[in-house]
C-alpha cells in the first residue's frame, strides 16, 4: 500500500512537470482515445481535454493539411515505425492558425501498443523561415522573384518540360535609372505585370534576374505562332504612343526566347543572358532554336576563344590589291585579318573584330596585323622593286590610346620600312565627331609620316566633316554608293563631287566593291582613280602575292 502511494505521488509530480512545460504532451491508445497533458498548452484550442479522441484534434487542422496528416498516421500505425515527425496548422480559439510540430513514438509494452509524443508551437520559427526564404528568393527593390529563385526553379525542369521562357533586357538601363530613379523600375514592373494579366497564360511567373534583365516564365506549352506573338506583345508594352508615357524606348528592349528543355544541358543563367545579348546585338526578338541557336552558340564560342587566339598569334592576314584604274598597276595591298579555328572553322572578320573591341583586344590585334603587314612588304621588296604601300584598318578605339602612333612607328622602323609605306584606314569615322583625342592622334600619325585613308565613305554613319579636317591621302567610296551610281543620279552626283574635291586637294579616290567590268567602266568614266574588289582581285594569302605576282 505504501509503495502504491509512492508511485501515485511520483505520477502526480510528473503531471505537474508536464504542466510546466511549454510543449503539449499526449498519449493515444489503440482506439484513438487521447489524453492531453499540460493543460496550459492545450487550453488555447477548442477541444475537450478529457475523454478526447484523435478526431477532435483533426477537426481543428487546416483543411489543406488533413489529408497528408491522416495518411502519415495510417502509415505510421501499419508500418509500426518507431518515430514520426510531422508539421501542420491548427486553429486556436481566436480563429488563428498556428504551426504545430508533432512528434509521435510507437510503444509496445505488456502486449499493449500505444503512442506518446509532444506538440510544439513552431509558428515563430516558420515565420522566421518564411521571412528568410522571402529575403533569399525575392528582389529587394521590386519584391519580384530574384535570380536565385529563378535558378532554383529552372533546375527542376526535365526533358518533357514544355514551358517557354522570355528574357527581357533593357539597354541603357542605368541611363534611365539616373534620369527617372526608382520610378522607371516600378513602371517596368507594372507594364510586365499587366502583360501577365492580359495576354500571358495563367500561372506565368515574373522574375528579375539582374538590374536590367527580367524573365517571364510561361509554364504552359505554346505553339510557335503563340510563342512569337507573346514575344512581340511583351515588346509592344514599351511602345510609346499618345496613350502612354513609357519612360523606356522600345528600341532599347531586347527579347530572347528559350524553351525550358534547352536549359538542361548548360548553365541556365549563362544561356539566358547570351540569348538576350544576341537579341540586343541583332535588334530583333531572337528565339533559341534552329539557325538562331547555331548563331548564338557560335557567337559565344568565338567570344570564349578569341582572347587565346590573339595571345597565341593565331590571327593571320589576307591581302587584297588596290589597283590604279588607268595603268592597272597594283599600288597597294589592303591587309585583312583572318582567323581559322580548329572547331569553328573560318571565322569572318565581321564575326570577331567587334568582339575584339568589346573585350579590349583590338589594340593587340591591330599591332599584330601591322607587324605581319610590314613583314609582308619586306618579303615583297626582296623580290620586286615596285614598292607598294599597305592599307591597314585602324579603329577609333586604337586611336584613343595615346601610345599608338609611337608603337606603330617602332614596328615599321624595326623591320627597315618607313611610315610613308603605311596607309591607315579610318573606320567608324563618325565617332571622331565626339572624340577629340582620336582626331589629335591622327594628326600625330600624319606628322610621323603615316598616310590616312577615310574608309567606307557614303555608308550610313560616315562623317562628312572628316573630309575637311583630316590630312587625308585617300578616300574610299563605300561599295553601296558605288553600286548605287549604276542606277541613281544622286549617287553619281555625289561621286562626281568627290572626284572634284579630291582633284582639288590632291587626294586619291578609291572605289570599293568593284565586281563587274560595267562597274569598273562607270568609275573610270566619272574620274575615280583607284579600284578594289572581287571583280579586280580577291583577297588571298600573302604567299599568293609573293610567289605569283600579277
Amino acid at each position: 500500500m505504501k509503495e502504491n502511494n509512492q508511485q501515485l505521488a511520483l505520477l502526480n509530480k510528473l503531471v505537474h512537470i508536464f504542466d510546466s512545460s511549454t510543449d503539449g504532451l499526449w498519449y493515444m491508445g489503440k482506439d484513438d482515445t487521447v489524453q492531453f497533458y499540460n493543460s496550459t498548452f492545450y487550453e488555447q484550442f477548442d477541444l475537450p481535454l478529457v475523454n478526447s479522441v484523435l478526431e477532435d484534434w483533426v477537426k481543428l487542422m487546416h483543411p489543406v493539411d488533413v489529408k497528408t496528416f491522416n495518411a502519415r498516421v495510417k502509415s505510421h500505425k501499419e508500418a509500426n515505425t518507431e518515430r514520426m515527425v510531422s508539421q501542420y496548422r491548427v486553429k486556436t480559439k481566436e480563429g488563428q492558425y498556428i504551426w504545430i510540430e508533432a512528434t509521435g513514438i510507437m510503444v509496445t509494452e505488456n502486449n499493449e501498443t500505444y503512442m506518446v509524443g509532444c506538440h510544439r508551437d513552431i509558428t515563430e520559427q516558420k515565420s522566421l523561415n518564411e521571412n528568410l526564404s522571402y529575403a533569399i528568393y525575392h528582389e529587394r527593390e521590386t519584391g519580384l522573384f530574384n535570380c536565385e529563385k529563378w535558378e532554383s526553379d529552372i533546375s527542376r525542369c526535365h526533358p518533357l518540360s514544355q514551358g517557354v521562357i522570355y528574357g527581357i533586357s533593357i539597354e541603357h538601363f542605368y541611363h534611365y535609372q539616373r534620369r527617372w530613379g526608382i520610378q522607371v523600375i516600378h513602371q517596368i514592373v507594372e507594364m510586365l505585370e499587366s502583360g501577365l494579366q492580359s495576354f500571358l497564360p495563367s500561372g506565368s511567373k515574373l522574375y528579375r534576374v539582374s538590374p536590367n534583365v527580367f524573365v517571364v516564365w510561361c509554364f504552359s506549352p505554346l505553339s510557335t505562332d503563340m510563342t512569337s506573338f507573346i514575344g512581340q506583345s511583351l515588346k509592344n508594352l514599351f511602345v510609346n504612343d499618345e496613350s502612354s508615357d513609357c519612360m523606356v524606348s522600345a528600341d532599347d528592349i531586347a527579347i530572347g526566347i528559350i524553351h525550358e528543355r534547352d536549359f538542361l544541358a548548360q548553365n541556365a543563367l549563362s544561356l539566358l543572358l547570351k540569348t538576350v545579348k544576341y537579341a540586343r546585338l541583332n535588334k530583333k526578338i531572337s528565339m533559341y532554336t534552329g539557325d538562331v541557336k547555331k548563331n548564338i552558340d557560335r557567337y559565344f564560342a568565338i567570344i570564349d576563344a578569341l582572347g587565346d587566339a590573339i595571345s597565341a598569334d593565331q590571327i593571320s592576314i589576307a591581302l587584297q590589291p588596290i589597283v590604279d584604274i588607268n595603268s592597272k598597276k597594283i599600288i597597294s595591298y589592303e591587309a585583312l585579318a583572318r582567323w581559322t579555328h580548329s572547331q569553328l572553322g573560318m571565322v569572318r572578320p565581321d564575326e570577331f573584330i567587334n568582339i575584339a573591341e568589346q573585350q579590349g583586344h583590338i589594340a593587340t590585334l591591330g599591332l599584330s596585323v601591322l607587324r605581319k603587314s610590314c613583314q609582308f612588304l619586306v618579303n615583297y621588296d626582296q623580290a620586286d622593286d615596285d614598292l607598294p604601300s599597305i592599307n591597314i584598318n585602324v579603329s577609333v578605339i586604337q586611336l584613343l590610346d595615346g601610345q599608338f602612333a609611337q608603337q606603330a612607328e617602332s614596328i615599321v622602323r624595326l623591320v627597315g620600312l618607313v611610315p610613308e609605306r603605311v596607309i591607315f584606314e579610318i573606320t567608324e569615322s563618325h565617332l571622331l565627331d565626339f572624340e577629340k583625342r582620336g582626331v589629335e592622334q591622327l594628326h600625330v600619325l600624319h606628322k610621323r609620316g603615316f598616310h590616312l585613308s577615310l574608309d567606307d565613305f557614303g555608308a550610313g554613319f560616315s562623317s562628312l566633316t572628316s573630309l575637311f579636317r583630316l590630312p587625308l591621302l585617300q578616300i574610299k567610296i563605300d561599295k553601296d554608293l558605288v553600286w548605287g551610281a549604276l542606277s541613281s543620279k544622286a549617287c553619281r552626283d555625289l561621286i562626281l563631287y568627290l572626284v572634284q574635291h579630291c582633284q582639288s586637294h590632291n587626294i586619291e579616290l578609291l572605289a570599293e566593291g568593284i565586281e563587274t567590268p560595267e562597274m569598273e567602266q562607270a568609275m573610270l568614266d566619272m574620274g575615280v582613280s583607284l579600284i578594289q574588289g572581287f571583280g579586280v582581285y580577291r583577297p588571298s594569302d600573302e604567299s599568293v602575292w609573293l610567289e605569283n605576282k600579277p
